[in-house]
């Protein structure tokens, strides 16, 4: 931030005291700042190239006090987008817009108009040159899915098309020289299993273990990974005294997720299942111990189903 006795420069504005003691305010450019603007003819929607001559100018207007500096700095503007390539007569149509507006309502906010009508689906795709193409063929044949008794009220309008950017050069070209390591230990061969971490409140009631044994029938498991009580994305075991188990998930540290069990309990929020066991059996204790190092949502629901399919609320008898 640059200032001095008479103006003060913060980011685009420049803000001026003039003679008569008022503040005054207009936009301001780097002295060795380049013209950024977007190619007209780049390859993005064509309703975004056209949006921005339109923001670029209202952004003047409303920075500008006074309309003899508006003029200037829109001058300087129209010649920034006549060397992007877009057109004389679209440019002067937009400065002439952005002067006819009232530059108090620029500074007033607008709040957003309520939702009135139904959510409407969201079809998101990469853009691309057949982006039109696609969203005319989707558009004309949408009744078929509004035939459908069972569709026919989720698919009552035509869905809004986003779309998102493509890789560009520079994506396929740059990769960071250093690689971000995610590693939960300072260990380069880790063993494998649930090993506690030694600085934190549930070391205590958590158990060093390779393997786990099912409940019922006894079979037992091993645990591939290397997992403390700060490793993510796991499903973890807690086994209560009374003998019952609880699996969870979790995409969080493990010690976060206990922390909100052992505080269900103590408050005795129902909402949690294991909290609601402990008010039922009047029991207060957890063993926290790591299940297996989850790898995807997919993996979960296949080791819940083959291994627990006798769950019952959260819990395996």
């Amino acid at each position: 931030m640059e200032h001095d006795s008479h103006s003060l420069i913060f980011l685009d504005l420049t803000i001026l005291k003039d003679l008569n003691n008022m503040l005054q305010t207009t936009v301001y450019h780097k002295p060795l700042s380049r013209n950024t603007l977007l190619q007209a003819d780049s390859n993005h929607p064509p309703q975004l190239i056209r949006s921005i001559p339109t923001g670029q100018f209202l952004r003047v207007r409303r920075n500008c006090s006074s309309t003899q500096d508006f003029m200037s700095k829109a001058s300087q503007l129209s010649q920034r987008f006549l060397e992007r390539g877009y057109a004389q007569d679209a440019v002067d149509t937009v400065w002439d817009e952005a002067l006819n507006i009232d530059r108090l309502s620029l500074l007033t906010k607008t709040p957003r108009p309520t939702q009135t009508t139904k959510p409407r689906l969201c079809f998101s795709t990469r853009y691309s040159p057949t982006a039109g193409k696609i969203k005319h063929i989707i558009k004309k044949h949408w009744h078929i899915l509004q035939s459908d008794p069972s569709l026919k009220e989720i698919c009552a309008d035509a869905p809004r098309f986003t779309f998102k950017r493509v890789r560009n050069i520079r994506d396929r070209l740059v990769h960071l020289d250093m690689k971000v390591s995610h590693s939960t230990t300072w260990l380069s061969n880790p063993p494998t299993g649930f090993y506690k971490c030694g600085h934190c409140t549930h070391c205590s009631n958590s158990t060093n273990a390779k393997h786990f044994s099912h409940p019922m029938t006894g079979k037992s498991f091993s645990i591939n990974y290397f997992i403390n009580c700060n490793s993510t994305h796991i499903v973890y075991l807690l086994k209560c005294p009374c003998g019952l188990v609880y699996i969870g998930q979790t995409k969080r540290q493990i010690k976060i997720r206990i922390s909100e069990h052992k505080m269900a309990i103590r408050t005795k929020n129902a909402i949690y299942a294991m909290a609601r066991h402990c008010m039922e059996a009047n029991l207060c204790l957890l063993n926290s111990g790591v299940l297996k190092k989850l790898v995807n949502p997919l993996e979960v629901a296949i080791l819940s189903i083959k291994c627990y399919a006798e769950r019952r609320t959260g819990f395996i008898h």
